[in-house]
C-alpha cells in the first residue's frame, strides 16, 4: 500500500466513526431553524452561505454568470405552459412522448424549472416566480397529471418508489425549502402532504420489500435514497420520523462510498460518474440540516474522484466515451464546484470552470468565487493509471486544453456496472477530434440491453471495440444478477496492466496482461509506446491452445481504407492520423480489410420499439488463423496537430526489419521483437516496453 493508499484510508475509517458522533451530536443539538437551510440560509452559519451572501455573489464573475442564466431561463418559463409527462422536448422521443413515460429528460427538466422559480423568488422576492414554482409543483403532486414516479421501463421490479421518485422528492423538496417564506399555510402543508405521499411514504413501502437497489449499491440506492432524504429533511418537523430516514441514509451512503476504487476511480463508466453528484447533494444538505459541518465533502473519496474524472475529460471537454456513454457527452460538472469548495482545492476548482454548464440553481448556490482557480500544469502529471474497476489510463501533451494535442486513453479492465467488452481498449483524440474511437451507447437503450442479449449489441460487444475477440467469442462474465449485491470476482475475468509509466515531455509506456478476460487463451498481452509528439505503437501478442479466428478492430472517425500494407489514413475535422495496421512484418498472413457495423433484428431496437440509428460505423479489420499473433499497430500525427497541412504526407515503411516514418526532419523507427516494443526518434528520444 503507498502511501497516498494509506492516509486515504485512514481517512475513511476515521470518517466512519467522527459521522458516528457527529450524528449523536448533531440530532441532540440541531434547533429549529428558520427556512432556508438548505444550501443557503437566512443568516448564513458554518456550512451555508447567507442570502446577503448569496446576492452579493450573483453581482459578477462566473456566480453572476450563473445566476443571469438562471433568471433569464425562469423568466422565459413565466410564458410557458407546465411541464407534463407527455410534454416534447429536445432529445425526448416522439414513443417517450406518446406514451407519457416519465423518462430522466422530462423529469429533470420539470425538477430544474421548479428550482429555477423557486430560487428567483427567494432571491428577487417577485411572486411570479412563487407561483410559477407551485403551479408546477401542484402538477407534478397530481396523481391525474403526473401518475407514478416511476418510469414505464422500471415498474416492473414492483417497488413504489425508482429513479425517478428520487429525483423528484430532491427537487420538490428543496424547492419548498426555498419557497417557504413566500407560502402561507396552507399550501405549505398541501405541498408537504403532497412530497410525503408521491416521494416519503414510497421509500418507506420498498424498503419493506428489500429492494435490489439497497444490495446492489449503484446510483438507483443514492438517487432514491439520497434524493427522498433529502426531502425528509426539509418537511422535516412536518413529517414523522425524518431523523430515522436521514440516519439510514448516512448508513446507506457509507456503505455506498465504499465502492470506489483508492484513487477515486468510479464502478461504473466515466460518463455514469456523474452520479457522485447524489452522495455530494446528500452530504452538504446533511450538514446544513444537522448545523454542523462533517466536511465530508473535503475527504476522500472526493478530491480523488474528480482527478480520476479529470484524467477522463478529454481537452476539447467531452468526455472519454467507455461503457454506456456518447461520443458528445460532457462531464456533469455542478457537483465538482460543491467539492472545489469544500476541500479548498484550486486544481478542482479550475476543473469545475473549464467544464462549468449554463446555470443551474443548485449549481450556483455551491459554487464558491471566493476560491480561486489554478491551472493542473507542474500539479499534476500529464499522465495516469487508475489500477481499479475499470483500471483507466490517460496521457495528454498539455493541460492546456487550448493546445491541439494528441491524447491517447484506454483502460485494462472492466467495471461492475454499466460496462462494455472493452478490457485493453485504447483510444486516440488528436486537435479535439476522436480519431480511433470508442462507439459509446446505442441511439437509444434496448430492452433487453441490460440483460444477457446485452452483448448481441455491438456498443456493449467485443465487437464494437479496439481489442482482440478470438472466433465469436465474447469476454468472460462474472456469475452475477441483479439484487445479489456488489458483484464480486472481476478480477479474475478482466485484464490488469503490468506496468506503466508516464514521462511528461518524453510520452509513456504500458503493458497489459488481458488474458484472464477471454475464454480458451493461454496469454494476450498488449504493449503501447507513446512517444511525443503525436507517435502510438501497440503490439498485441497472443498464444492460443489450437488455431482460432483472431481479429482485432480499429475504429476510425472516417471510411478509413487499408492499403496492402495495412497502411490507412485518418481524417477527422482539420486533423489526420497515418496508421498501419497487421503482422509485425508485411507478409505475416494477416488480412487488413474496412468493414462497418450494422444492427440486425430482432436487436435494432430501442425500448421504446424506435428503430436504432444505424451509423454503420466503420473500422479496419485485422484477420489471421492461428494459434499464436502478434500483430503491431502504428498510428502518428503530421509534424503538427494543428490545421491539416497539404505538404508530402508521411506514410509508414517497412525496411531492415523495423517500420519506420518521417516527418519532415524527424524519423521515426518501430522495432517489435520477441522481447520488446521500441520506438526510436532520431534526436535520441526513445521508450521500449519489454514483454517478459
Amino acid at each position: 500500500m503507498n502511501r497516498r493508499h494509506f492516509f486515504n484510508t485512514v481517512a475513511r475509517s476515521s470518517f466512519i466513526l467522527s459521522l458516528s458522533r457527529h450524528w449523536a451530536v448533531g440530532c441532540a443539538q440541531r434547533r429549529v431553524r428558520q427556512h432556508p437551510y438548505l444550501y443557503v440560509s437566512v443568516d448564513g452559519g458554518s456550512t451555508t452561505r447567507s442570502l446577503a451572501e448569496i446576492r452579493r455573489a450573483a453581482e459578477g464573475g462566473h456566480a453572476g454568470r450563473l445566476w443571469a442564466s438562471i433568471l433569464s431561463h425562469a423568466r422565459a418559463d413565466l410564458d410557458v405552459p407546465i411541464l407534463l409527462p407527455d410534454t416534447p422536448l429536445p432529445k425526448r422521443s416522439h414513443a417517450t412522448v406518446k406514451a407519457a413515460n416519465l423518462d430522466f429528460i422530462i423529469c429533470d427538466a420539470a425538477g430544474q424549472r421548479i428550482k429555477r422559480h423557486a430560487l428567483a423568488n427567494l432571491l428577487t422576492g417577485e411572486a411570479a416566480f412563487r407561483d410559477a414554482a407551485v403551479e408546477q409543483l401542484d402538477a407534478i403532486l397530481d396523481d391525474a397529471r403526473w401518475p407514478d414516479w416511476i418510469d414505464q421501463a422500471h415498474v416492473r421490479f414492483g417497488h413504489p418508489a425508482g429513479l425517478r421518485t428520487g429525483m423528484l422528492a430532491y427537487d420538490s423538496g428543496l424547492a419548498f425549502d426555498w419557497l417557504y417564506g413566500s407560502l402561507d399555510e396552507q399550501t405549505r402543508d398541501r405541498l408537504a402532504h403532497g412530497i410525503n405521499r408521491r416521494g416519503i411514504e414510497p421509500l418507506r413501502v420498498s424498503l419493506t420489500q428489500d429492494p435490489w437497489w439497497m444490495e446492489d449499491l449503484n446510483n438507483w440506492t443514492t438517487t432514491i435514497v439520497g434524493g427522498v432524504a433529502v426531502a425528509a429533511m426539509a418537511l422535516d418537523g412536518r413529517i414523522p420520523d425524518t431523523d430515522d430516514i436521514v440516519r439510514h441514509a448516512v448508513e446507506t451512503f457509507d456503505r455506498y462510498l465504499e465502492i470506489y476504487g483508492r484513487d477515486g476511480e468510479f464502478n461504473e463508466s466515466p460518463a455514469y460518474a456523474n452520479a457522485t453528484e447524489r452522495p455530494v447533494a446528500f452530504f452538504k444538505a446533511f450538514d446544513d440540516w444537522s448545523a454542523r459541518s462533517s466536511a465530508r465533502l473535503a475527504q476522500y473519496p472526493f478530491p480523488d474522484t474528480c482527478e480520476w474524472l479529470r484524467y477522463m475529460t478529454l481537452p476539447q471537454g467531452y468526455i472519454a466515451a467507455f461503457g454506456d456513454s456518447h461520443t458528445d457527452a460532457v462531464p456533469w460538472s455542478r457537483h465538482i464546484a460543491a467539492i472545489a469548495a469544500s476541500s479548498r482545492n484550486p486544481v478542482i476548482q479550475d476543473y469545475y470552470l473549464s467544464h462549468a454548464s449554463e446555470g443551474d440553481a443548485v449549481e450556483f448556490l455551491w459554487f464558491d468565487d471566493a476560491l480561486q482557480p489554478a491551472s493542473a500544469t507542474g500539479i499534476l502529471p500529464l499522465g495516469a493509471h487508475f489500477p481499479e474497476h475499470g483500471g483507466c489510463f490517460s496521457f495528454r501533451e498539455s493541460w492546456d486544453n487550448d493546445v491541439p494535442q494528441m491524447v491517447v486513453y484506454g483502460r485494462s479492465a472492466r467495471e461492475e456496472n454499466h460496462e462494455h467488452h472493452d478490457a485493453g481498449q485504447l483510444c486516440i483524440d488528436v486537435g479535439g477530434e476522436r480519431m480511433i474511437r470508442d462507439l459509446g451507447s446505442p441511439s437509444g437503450y434496448p430492452a433487453d440491453f441490460f440483460e444477457a442479449e446485452r452483448w448481441n449489441y455491438y456498443n456493449a460487444s467485443v465487437r464494437g471495440h479496439n481489442v482482440l475477440q478470438f472466433e465469436d467469442r465474447e469476454m468472460r462474465i462474472p456469475d452475477w444478477k441483479r439484487g445479489d449485491g456488489r458483484v464480486q470476482g472481476i478480477a479474475e475475468i478482466t485484464g490488469h496492466m503490468r506496468s506503466s509509466e508516464f514521462v511528461d515531455g518524453e510520452g509513456a509506456r504500458l503493458l497489459m496482461d488481458l488474458t484472464a478476460a477471454y475464454e480458451d487463451v493461454s496469454s494476450l498481452r498488449r504493449a503501447v509506446v507513446v512517444l511525443q509528439p503525436g507517435i502510438v505503437a501497440v503490439l498485441d501478442v497472443a498464444e492460443l491452445p489450437y488455431a482460432q479466428r483472431a481479429t482485432l478492430r480499429w475504429h476510425t472517425a472516417n471510411r478509413a481504407e487499408p492499403d496492402s500494407l495495412g497502411r490507412f489514413v485518418v481524417r477527422a475535422g482539420d486533423q489526420q492520423l497515418f496508421c498501419r495496421a497487421g503482422g509485425v512484418t508485411p507478409d505475416s498472413g494477416a488480412d487488413v480489410t474496412r468493414e462497418a457495423h450494422r444492427y440486425t433484428a430482432p436487436f435494432n431496437k430501442s425500448r421504446t420499439g424506435e428503430l436504432l440509428d444505424d451509423r454503420r460505423e466503420s473500422f479496419v479489420a485485422v484477420r489471421e488463423q492461428a494459434t499464436s499473433v502478434r500483430w503491431l499497430s502504428l498510428f502518428a500525427t503530421p509534424e503538427s496537430t494543428g490545421a491539416r497541412s497539404e505538404a508530402v504526407l508521411p506514410s509508414w515503411q517497412f525496411q531492415d526489419g523495423a517500420w519506420t516514418l518521417s516527418r519532415g526532419s524527424d524519423m521515426v523507427t518501430v522495432l517489435a521483437d520477441e522481447q520488446r516494443l521500441l520506438v526510436r526518434a532520431d534526436n535520441g528520444r526513445e521508450l521500449q516496453v519489454d514483454l517478459v
